[in-house]
This record gives structure tokens, C-alpha cells and sequence, in this order.
């Protein structure tokens, strides 16, 4: 007579939060880990990035004049834009500074200001989100007329034409001598202006929806403040969303950076920024390929894996997706 296996009922069966089970699946996408891993690089490289300079004994604003030819038009001495054991990935032409040591530094300037934009654009987004899906009627409804005002700018040509007279007069407001200065906060500022309004809109209609929820509701009858229904009940159920926007937001205030100051109109020389470099490698692009190609392809890998990993973030959490696990 065949035994019956008996089957332990009491074996606890751990369960796991919306947030354990968006890791599990983000882990087994390895396009999306692989990408993941690129970019903490790349950030720790650019915040690392004096000690790293400190220990190579690197200046990023040092001139070598011994690496450039003067009678061939001030061209990096050597092949591949004069890369050596001194300079690993060649100087600029002209002037003879380290091109390895400008674009880490350049590195640092960039993703600073992508970083500070997106974590601002996040947060007013979420908050205004919010507070015009939680209390609705005229609240939601003039929310939504700015946020239409908003999305109908056609923001990078806005940026075009008011950020250097704008960062003219910051400086003079500010007293700083350096414009560069002014001109990170500016495009800080106008980039979070203009960046806030598309997440603002998501989180609304999430908001929508969760507020006939039970636990919403459960909480208003035993008399929770607004405050604490919008901050300790709906805003939990609300990061994922925040996640995938960040991760996505990134690489675009990146590449925005990059085009201001490539168009003369955001950072400028002397500071260092990856928009700076390509900026003044256009017009070396034949005769010293490399001093563009370098600072061209480092930007085109960090946008991909930071988009790659958007994208591995937004399929990780989208409440869609079958439970394989």
C-alpha cells in the first residue's frame, strides 16, 4: 500500500513586500544589472573624482605645452591625440591639457547637475502630484492648467533664448565671480521648472485612483489628518513610480546639460563639463578624431545604461507583470 507523504502545514510561508519582489525581478534582467553596474561606476568615478586626480598627481587645468606641436597647428604630439603613459587618453589640442583628468572632472559637473535636477523635479512633482489627485475639484483642476502650461513650452528652445542673459544677471545678483557658478544654479532651477510637470501628472492619476481605496478610506473614517493620509498612507504606494521616473529622468537632464553647453549657452570654459569638451572638439573632430570621439562615446554609455536601467526599473514594478516567483 503506497505511503501518503505528509506535508508539514505549519511551515511558514515568508511573504514578500511589492518592493522585494520588483528587486527579484530587476536581478535576473542582467542587461539591466550590467547597466546598473556601468552607471554607479561612472557616478563614483565623478564623485571620486579630486582624490582619484590627487592620487594620479593629475590637473585638470594644467597646460603641458611639451605634448603639443606648435608647428603643426598646436596638434598633440603622437598618435591618438598624443595618448601616453603621462596623459592615458591624450591631451587637447592647443592647449595641452589632460583630457582624462577634464573629462572625470567633466564627468562630476554633468551628473551633478542631472543628479540635483532629477532629485528636485522628483520631489515637487510628487508632492504637487499629490495634493491636486488627493483634494481634486478647483485644487486639481488649476494644478492641472499649469501642468498643461508647463508641457506646451517648448522647453529646450526657452532654455536657448533666456539662459545667458538670465546667468548674466544671476552672477551680478548673486556676486560671484565666476559665471559658471550662476550658471549651474540657473539651469538647475529652470530645468526643475520644466521637469516636474510630466511626473506631477502620473502621481495624479494614481492618486485618483488609490484615494476609494480601502486603507484610504479606513484612515479618513478614524479621523487621519489630510497630512497623514497623503504622507503615511498614499506616498508609500507611490515611490516605485518615483523610481522609474528618476531612472529615466536621468539620462535626459544629462544630455540636455550637455547640449546647452555644447551650444555655448550652459557651462563654459574653463570649467570642465562633457558639453564643454564636445564642444571645443567640433572643430578638431578630422584632425584630432579622438579628443571628440572620447568625450562622445563616454556620454552615449552612461545615457544607454542609465536608459537601460529605466527600463529594467519599469518592468521590474509594473504591477502587470505575472508573478513568476
Amino acid at each position: 500500500m503506497a505511503r501518503t507523504k505528509k506535508v508539514d502545514t505549519t511551515q511558514a510561508v515568508a511573504g514578500r513586500s511589492p518592493w522585494r519582489l520588483g528587486w527579484d525581478r530587476f536581478r535576473f534582467n542582467r542587461v539591466a544589472m550590467v547597466s546598473l553596474g556601468i552607471s554607479i561606476f561612472f557616478f563614483l568615478v565623478a564623485y571620486l573624482s579630486s582624490p582619484i586626480l590627487a592620487i594620479l598627481n593629475l590637473d585638470p587645468y594644467a597646460m603641458d605645452r611639451s605634448a603639443i606641436d606648435l608647428d603643426n597647428f598646436n596638434n598633440p604630439i603622437g598618435p591618438w591625440g598624443g595618448i601616453s603613459t603621462v596623459h592615458w587618453l591624450g591631451v587637447e589640442p592647443g592647449v595641452g591639457r589632460d583630457v582624462f583628468a577634464r573629462l572625470i572632472i567633466g564627468a562630476r559637473t554633468s551628473i551633478t547637475i542631472a543628479t540635483v535636477t532629477s532629485v528636485l523635479s522628483i520631489s515637487i512633482g510628487m508632492v504637487i502630484g499629490l495634493i491636486a489627485g488627493y483634494f481634486k475639484g478647483r485644487v486639481d483642476e488649476a494644478i492641472g492648467r499649469i501642468i498643461d502650461l508647463l508641457l506646451a513650452f517648448p522647453t529646450f528652445f526657452m532654455l536657448i533664448a533666456i539662459a545667458r542673459p538670465m546667468a548674466e544677471r544671476l552672477q551680478v545678483a548673486l556676486g560671484v565671480d565666476d559665471k559658471n557658478i550662476a550658471t549651474i544654479i540657473l539651469l538647475v532651477v529652470l530645468l526643475t521648472i520644466f521637469g516636474w510637470a510630466g511626473l506631477a501628472r502620473l502621481i495624479r492619476s494614481d492618486v485618483l485612483s488609490l484615494r476609494e481605496r480601502e486603507f484610504v478610506l479606513a484612515a479618513e473614517s478614524l479621523g487621519a489628518s489630510h497630512g497623514r493620509i497623503i504622507f503615511k498612507e498614499l506616498l508609500p504606494s507611490l515611490w516605485p513610480k518615483a523610481i522609474i521616473f528618476l531612472s529615466l529622468s536621468l539620462p535626459g537632464f544629462l544630455t540636455t546639460e550637455a547640449a546647452l553647453s555644447f551650444l555655448g549657452i550652459g557651462i563654459q570654459e574653463p570649467m570642465p563639463s562633457w558639453g564643454v569638451m564636445l564642444e571645443m572638439a567640433v572643430a578638431k573632430a578630422y584632425t584630432v578624431p579622438t579628443y571628440f570621439l572620447i568625450p562622445a562615446t563616454t556620454l552615449i554609455i552612461l545615457v544607454t545604461a542609465l536608459n537601460l536601467v529605466g527600463t529594467g526599473v519599469s518592468d521590474a514594478f509594473d504591477p502587470k507583470l505575472e508573478r513568476n516567483q
